[in-house]
């Protein structure tokens, strides 16, 4: 049976303001620790010069359930160490009425903002019977979020470029399971943008086709980041995407891969 792990998240008082609580006392530090999805409240430690004493375990107080595990990342918040729930999927909602021969465009943002970017992921249209009947965008005979999520299940190789060049920065191997967890290793240089995946919570969540290909949800850094995907291709034997680095989406770091397997 595999050892539990555990992640710590420390907090030390300044000493200028008064405590908000009895954890939070003038000179003392803040624990909290994520074990087999509960997050707990360590007593409170005393401070050492500058920093803190090690982490006291005994008299830990449950404090929240982390329904989708832990992160196996520190951070400085208690809620960055649970598994966030993935992003909803596209869902067109058209008028609760209609006039027969309406239609309707269903639009969702792209996950880029500054200005917000829409994306048409599907039409509907009215039947005087039956009311609205709605249809998904189709790209390269796939047709929804569903189907682009399943089709990038695998193992790709291949060139990660910058949208500010058409020089290749390195090649890369990306695995991308079923339930859109992905891992990227195998670089030809060291370190990357993004991270390498592979911890709790690093997936990818297509959330709607659109005509101009997929988009995505990435989680990055191990997985405490959010970055949109957008025109995603996939053919049987390569795919293309564009992982927006900053909020407007000027900057991209563009993938173009090759499949090696189908399976990851």
């Amino acid at each position: 049976m595999r050892a539990p792990w555990f992640v710590i998240v420390m907090a030390c008082s300044s000493g200028e303001e008064p405590a908000p609580d009895a954890f939070r006392a003038e000179g003392f530090c803040d624990f909290y620790m994520c074990l087999d999805h509960t997050l707990w409240k360590l007593p409170p430690t005393p401070r050492v010069g500058m920093g803190c004493g090690a982490p006291n375990t005994n008299g830990v107080e449950a404090i929240a359930t982390c329904e989708l595990g832990c992160r196996t990342a520190t951070a400085e918040q208690t809620s960055d160490l649970c598994v966030k729930p993935p992003p909803a999927t596209f869902a067109c909602t058209p008028p609760a009425t209609c006039s027969s021969g309406e239609t309707f465009t269903c639009i969702e943002e792209n996950g880029c903002v500054f200005p917000t970017q829409e994306a048409t992921f599907g039409t509907c249209g009215c039947d005087a019977s039956s009311g609205w009947s709605c249809t998904d965008a189709c790209v390269d005979g796939l047709c929804g979020a569903a189907a682009v999520q399943a089709a990038m299940v695998g193992t790709w190789r291949g060139s990660i470029t910058h949208s500010d060049s058409s020089n290749v920065h390195y090649q890369a191997t990306l695995d991308i399971a079923a339930d859109g967890a992905w891992r990227m290793y195998d670089l030809d240089k060291q370190g990357n943008d993004f991270g390498g995946g592979g911890t709790p919570g690093s997936s990818i969540f297509v959330r709607g086709q659109t005509a101009s290909g997929g988009v995505a949800t990435i989680r990055v850094i191990d997985a405490s980041e959010e970055k949109p995907l957008v025109d995603i291709r996939v053919s049987p034997d390569r795919l293309q995407f564009k992982l927006g680095w900053n909020v407007r989406c000027t900057w991209y770091v563009v993938f173009d891969l090759q499949r090696i397997s189908k399976t990851p």
